[in-house]
């Protein structure tokens, strides 16, 4: 009877054993998972950061080369009159 006692103890400690650490590689892996999404997620937010700027900075330069074409074209209209 103590033998079967004993025995049991011991299933049930090897079940709760190889429970626990299926439980730890499936957390490695989540934790894995995790890190990919956040460089992933890190990496989209500097690329449309990039594009962002890159798009501002051409259209202060569109801005820039319109007002100074029409200074120009002022000027040169003025000196007409």
């Amino acid at each position: 009877m103590k033998d079967e006692a004993s025995d049991e103890i011991q299933k049930n400690l090897s079940a709760i054993m190889e429970r626990l650490e299926r439980q730890d590689q499936f957390n490695q892996a989540l934790v894995m998972k995790l890190e990919e999404q956040q460089h992933y997620i890190k990496e989209s937010l500097n690329k449309r950061d990039q594009l962002l700027l890159e798009s501002l900075k051409a259209s202060q330069e569109a801005k820039k080369a319109e007002v100074k074409k029409k200074r120009f074209f002022n000027w040169f209209g003025n000196d007409k009159l």
